[in-house]
């Protein structure tokens, strides 16, 4: 009889490289939506406070303590009017309610 071998590994915490996250997954989500050049959508997060390019980060608490940060800045903006090049339809959807991490 054939069979196919599964081995279950565990790992840990430690065997996660958080250093190599290269972006906060809402803001590349968030880019789909913009209608701008890249160079547009980095001046724009930049005027709102927040870095794209920021890449090191402690643990994953780190991340999502920042992704939750960056959250409350884009809600911020979109309250204010000031949604950028961002399709105007995306207003209705940065509310708490779809942006919970």
């Amino acid at each position: 009889m054939n069979g196919i071998e599964v081995k279950v590994s565990k790992t840990s915490y430690e065997n996660l490289n958080i250093n190599t996250l290269s972006c906060i997954p809402v803001l590349s989500a968030l880019k789909a939506f913009w209608q701008g050049s890249d160079e547009e959508f980095e001046e724009y997060m930049l005027s709102i406070n927040i870095d794209i390019n920021q890449k090191h980060y402690e643990s994953l608490m780190h991340l999502h303590n920042e992704a939750n940060k960056n959250i409350d800045k884009i809600q911020e903006a979109f309250n204010n009017k000031n949604v950028g090049k961002f399709d105007f339809r995306l207003a209705s959807v940065i509310k708490p309610r779809f942006l919970d991490i």
